[in-house]
């Protein structure tokens, strides 16, 4: 059976993480097992190129693809692996908090149109029932404020 992740982008900017869980006599995490690269710790940062600005620092090292992931990025959005010390590309400051991890993956569509999608195929997924959740942090412009989900 083939299940296909879908996470469309339609904020400002997304920081993504995923985590799945079987439904047994008890709640088993099985993200390792089936979804690849969930919190994006894959994406080695030592061999991806920084993007840094003049105006505050490293805003993070660009990446087309997270590893484990297919990403259509029609809206041409800024697409990088940030850590904690990564400033945001809006000036709301430092990312200072990641949902999973010591990594995260950075979507900003900013004000352009068209649509980004981030997928995954889940592979060999047993018969059964799942719950997949996403977390995710979003920004949007002239209220500075975010959000977890």
């Amino acid at each position: 059976m083939r299940t296909s992740l879908l996470l469309l982008s339609t904020a400002c900017f997304l920081f993504v993480g995923t985590s799945a869980f079987c439904q047994t006599n008890e709640k088993e995490d099985v993200t390792s097992q089936y979804v690849a690269n969930a919190s994006f710790e894959d994406d080695d940062i030592t061999k991806l190129t920084a993007k840094s600005e003049p105006a505050d620092g490293l805003r993070g090292y660009v990446v087309s693809n997270p590893s484990g992931w297919t990403v259509n990025n029609v809206a041409n959005a800024v697409s990088l692996i940030v850590t904690k010390d990564c400033y945001t590309d809006n000036n709301f400051g430092k990312v200072t908090t990641l949902g999973d991890g010591n990594q995260a993956y950075y979507l900003r569509m900013g004000w352009s149109s068209g649509t980004t999608t981030l997928r995954q195929m889940v592979k060999n997924l047993p018969k059964g029932k799942y719950q997949l959740s996403a977390g995710v942090r979003s920004a949007y412009a002239n209220q500075a404020t975010s959000s977890w989900v």
